[in-house]
């Protein structure tokens, strides 16, 4: 029915956490408006590639933090409908499926942002997130990075969003820190 399918979209724009990914868009806009583009395609594929990987994360990460979840955030959608675990875990595989293909059409540089990427962030909430600190700084890197990658996927360098890395990093890692701290009793 429309009314199960529409339960089915909101739980997936809650479960990808559109909000983060608008935000992510909106920085790789900022990078793009900011740099001089050897190649737009390359700078669509590399905003495209860093939703699909944010999209495909954080699917990973209610995956894997159903118990935590349960107690903490009862209103995540796996806790309110548990049958939508496969569909997460589908939608994840196909994001990495498709930020794999996808990689082919930008530098060699920027792939292997993507090949390293991938790993780490299929494995995060289930090896890296629960030691202290550096599930913190992973996420805090993944965050900067993005600016990053995008000046490195469309113009085949890094040189003018350094700074605004660091800044995210730096942000990113206390956003990080801070919600490790109401996880914990």
């Amino acid at each position: 029915s429309n009314k199960n399918k529409k339960m089915i979209i909101q739980n997936i724009l809650i479960g990808i956490r559109i909000s983060n990914i608008m935000i992510a868009i909106c920085c790789c806009l900022m990078v793009t408006s900011k740099i001089d583009i050897l190649h737009y395609s390359s700078s669509i594929i590399s905003t495209i590639l860093v939703v699909l990987l944010m999209a495909a994360s954080n699917l990973i990460n209610d995956i894997f933090d159903i118990k935590t979840d349960a107690i903490n955030r009862p209103n995540r959608p796996l806790i309110v409908n548990p049958g939508l675990l496969n569909l997460f875990k589908i939608m994840t595989w196909l994001c990495i499926g498709i930020s794999l293909f996808l990689s082919f059409f930008i530098n060699l540089q920027a792939q292997l942002v993507i090949f390293c990427s991938i790993p780490i962030l299929t494995l995060y909430s289930k090896l890296f997130k629960p030691i202290p600190f550096l599930g913190n700084l992973i996420v805090a890197s993944y965050l900067s990075l993005v600016f990053l990658f995008i000046e490195l996927a469309a113009t085949g360098r890094i040189n003018l969003m350094i700074v605004p890395a660091f800044f995210a990093f730096g942000i990113s890692l206390i956003r990080e820190m801070i919600k490790d701290v109401e996880d914990y009793k």
